[in-house]
C-alpha cells in the first residue's frame, strides 16, 4: 500500500538551515514490504552538506517512542549496515544530524537508502537518494569508472567486518591471509568441535581375523573347517581386532599435514608484518620524544615564529595519532598470530598423540560419510582457495569513498596520463596498495632521455629544521601539504632540480575558491605553495635564492557559472571533470597546456 504526504498522520522534514526554502518534506511513504516504482518517491539530498531532520504531528501528539530509523553506509562489527535513530521532534526543531568541518563523517555515500517511520504499531517506510554536488550522478560515475581501469578496487573503502577485528579496519590491506585468518577466528567453536570429534572418535571398523594357536580358545564354524583343512595339531581362534587404517583416515591425516604447513606459512607471514609494525612504532615513539624534547626545549625561546610553534605541536600530534594506529595493528596482528599458533599446535597434537599417528596419509580423496570428515576437509580446501587469492574474500563490506576523495584521485590520475603525453614513462611505481588507497606522500617516478618527474599525492613539506631532521631536501615557511606535486629533474650523476608545479583538486564552485572583493582562505591556503624552497645544492642559482615552485593550479569541479581556465595572478583556475555527452574531460587540455608550457619554459632556460 502506498501514501500520500496526506495519508499519515505526521509530517517528516529534512532541512539544511532555518529557511523554509530549503526545506523538504516526505511526500511519499509505502508499506516496509513493498518496492517503490520509482526514485521519483525518494527523497533527494545532496552528499555532505548541512542536513537536519524532523517528525512531527500534525495536529495530535504522536505516541510515545515514535521515530525515524534510516540506513546509513557505515558498518559495525558485524558487518551489519548501521541505522541512525531520531525520535520524534517538534515543528521548530534545528538540531543537525550533521554539519562540515566538525570533523564527524556524512553517514552515507552516493545511492539510495531506506528508511521506516514507526508511529505506534503502524511502521510505513520511505527512502533517501543521496546525489553528489557540483557533479551529475552520471559525472562521478564517470570518474568512477576511469579510476577502477586504473587500479581496481581503488574507489572503495574495504572495510572488514569480524567481531575479532573490532574497528581497527584501517589496518587491513588486500594481502590474502587476511581474509583467511578473518575466516579461522570466526569459525573458531565450529573447527574445534569437528577437530574434538576426530581426536576422540576417529573412524574404524572391526577386523576378524583368526589366530593360530596351540590351545582351543573362540572358535566358530570356520575355525573348526580350517582346523580340519589343516589338521588337528594346531587350533583357530576367531578375534576381532579394531582397524583405523582406513582411507577415510589416510585423508584426514593428509588434510591435517597440509593445514598444518599452511598454518605454518601464514604463522611466519604474521610474524613478518608484526615484527614490521613494531619497528614502525619504535621509530614513531623515538621520533615523538625527540620532537618533545625539542618542543621542551625551544617553544617559549623568546623569538620563535608563530609557525614554528604551530609545527612543534602538529608534529607531536600527528606522531601521537600515528603510534595509536600502530598499537591497534600490533594489537590485532599479535592476536591473530596467537590464533593461528593455538589451531596448529590442536593440529600437531592430533598428528601425534593419537592413533593417527601410526596410520600412512594418502594423496586421493575417498568418499566421507562422516560429517565432521567432510566439514573439515571442505573447510581446508576452501581456505586455500582463499590463501592462494582464486576465491573472493567474504568479510570485506565495500563503501564507495567520499566524492571528494574519488575527485582528488580523479585529478591525480589525469595529470600523471597528461605527464605521458608529454613524452614521460612511469619508470617506477609505489606499492599496488599505496596506490588503491593513494596513500599521502605517494610518488610515481616517470622520466624520458634527459629528465625525471616526481608526481607526488599529498606530500607534507615541513618548515627548514623539520625537513632536515627527515632528510626531505624540501622545505617551507609553515607546514603546507599540496595535494599533487610534480618535481622536474635534469638527468645525470645527481639529478638536478629544475622547477616544481603545486596543485590542488577542489570539488567545489568557483565562486568558494576565489573572490574579488577580498582575499578567501583558499586562495590564501593555495598562494603558500609559492613558499617551497630547495636546500640540495644540485639546482639552478635561481632556485637556491628563490621558490621552487613556478606555477600553482587550482583544479575544481563543474561550474556553469565560471569559465573553464582562469588566470588570477599568481595562480591559475581550471575546472577538470568528465562531460558525458562525448566521454571527453572539459579542462584537459587547457591543464596540458599549462603543464606543457611549464615544462618549456624551465628546460629553455
Amino acid at each position: 500500500m502506498q501514501y500520500n504526504a496526506t495519508d499519515v498522520p505526521f509530517v517528516l522534514e529534512f532541512f539544511t538551515n532555518h529557511s523554509p526554502r530549503n526545506t523538504q518534506q516526505a511526500q511519499y511513504f509505502w508499506s516496509p514490504l513493498q518496492t517503490p516504482a520509482s526514485l521519483t518517491y525518494f527523497i533527494s539530498i545532496k552528499e555532505n552538506i548541512p542536513l537536519g531532520i524532523r517528525l512531527y504531528a500534525k495536529d495530535e501528539k504522536l505516541p510515545k517512542d515514535s521515530k525515524v530509523i534510516i540506513e546509513s553506509s557505515t558498518y559495525d562489527e558485524f558487518g551489519k549496515q548501521k541505522r541512525l535513530t531520531i525520535m520524534e521532534t517538534t515543528r521548530d526543531h534545528h538540531e543537525y544530524l550533521f554539519m562540515p568541518h566538525t570533523g564527524d563523517e556524512f553517514p552515507w555515500r552516493l545511492g539510495v537508502y531506506f528508511l521506516e517511520v514507526h508511529i505506534g504499531q503502524d511502521v510505513y517506510g520511505s527512502g533517501l537518494m543521496v546525489s553528489p554536488i557540483h557533479l551529475s550522478q552520471e559525472q562521478v560515475q564517470h570518474m568512477h569508472h576511469l579510476l577502477e581501469q586504473e587500479i581496481e578496487g581503488m574507489i572503495y573503502d574495504l572495510i572488514f567486518t569480524q567481531t575479532s577485528t573490532s574497528q581497527e579496519h584501517e589496518i587491513l590491506r588486500t594481502k590474502s591471509y587476511y581474509d583467511y585468518i578473518l575466516r579461522l577466528i570466526n569459525d573458531k567453536e565450529f573447527l574445534s568441535a569437528n577437530l574434538m570429534q576426530i581426536e576422540r572418535n576417529p573412524l574404524s571398523t572391526i577386523e576378524t581375523f583368526y589366530d593360530v594357536g596351540t590351545f582351543p580358545c573362540k572358535q566358530d564354524q570356520k575355525s573348526l573347517r580350517m582346523k580340519q583343512v589343516k589338521g588337528n595339531a594346531v587350533d583357530f581362534n576367531k578375534r576381532k581386532r579394531l582397524i583405523l587404517d582406513l582411507p577415510a583416515n589416510r585423508w584426514i591425516k593428509h588434510v591435517l599435514l597440509s593445514w598444518k604447513n599452511e598454518l605454518l606459512t601464514v604463522s611466519s607471514a604474521i610474524e613478518v608484518d608484526l615484527t614490521h609494525a613494531l619497528t614502525r612504532m619504535a621509530k614513531k615513539e623515538d621520533d615523538k620524544r625527540a620532537n618533545e624534547k625539542h618542543k621542551q626545549r625551544y617553544f617559549n625561546a623568546r623569538d620563535i615564529s608563530y609557525e614554528a610553534r604551530s609545527a612543534m605541536s602538529r608534529r607531536i600530534y600527528r606522531l601521537a595519532d600515528e603510534i595509536v594506529r600502530i598499537q591497534r595493528e600490533v594489537g590485532v596482528l599479535s592476536r591473530w598470530h596467537d590464533a593461528v599458533q593455538h589451531m596448529i599446535g590442536r593440529i600437531i597434537y592430533i598428528l601425534v598423540s593419537t592413533d593417527l599417528k601410526n596410520i600412512p596419509h594418502g594423496q586421493q580423496r575417498p568418499q566421507l560419510k562422516e560429517k565432521h570428515y567432510r566439514d573439515i576437509s571442505q573447510w581446508v580446501e576452501e581456505g586455500r582457495r582463499v590463501l592462494l587469492g582464486r576465491e573472493s574474500a567474504k568479510h570485506i563490506v565495500r563503501v564507495l569513498k567520499p566524492t571528494w576523495k574519488v575527485y582528488e584521485q580523479f585529478v591525480y590520475f589525469q595529470v600523471v596520463e597528461l605527464v605521458k603525453r608529454m613524452g614521460f614513462q612511469v619508470s617506477s611505481h609505489a606499492s599496488w596498495d599505496q596506490l588503491r588507497d593513494l596513500r599521502s606522500g605517494t610518488c610515481l617516478t616517470l622520466e624520458n632521455d634527459k629528465y625525471i618527474i616526481h608526481a607526488w599525492y599529498d606530500r607534507t613539506v615541513d618548515l627548514r629544521e623539520d625537513a632536515f631532521r627527515t632528510r626531505d631536501q624540501f622545505f617551507s615557511r609553515q607546514i603546507i601539504q599540496p595535494d599533487i606535486r610534480l618535481d622536474l629533474y635534469k638527468k645525470g650523476d645527481v639529478p638536478m632540480l629544475l622547477s616544481c608545479v603545486a596543485m590542488d583538486a577542489k570539488h567545489r564552485k568557483y565562486r568558494s575558491l576565489y573572490n574579488e572583493a577580498y582575499t578567501n582562505e583558499v586562495f590564501t591556503q593555495l598562494s603558500k605553495y609559492l613558499n617551497i624552497f630547495y636546500a640540495g645544492q644540485n639546482t639552478t642559482p635561481r632556485n637556491k635564492r628563490s621558490t621552487v615552485v613556478h606555477r600553482v593550479i587550482c583544479l575544481y569541479s563543474k561550474d556553469d557559472n565560471a569559465d573553464v581556465f582562469q588566470d588570477e595572478q599568481p595562480l591559475i583556475y581550471i575546472q577538470l571533470f568528465p562531460n558525458i555527452e562525448d566521454g571527453n574531460i572539459i579542462g584537459l587540455e587547457e591543464l596540458y597546456r599549462e603543464l606543457s608550457a611549464w615544462f618549456e619554459e624551465t628546460v629553455g632556460e
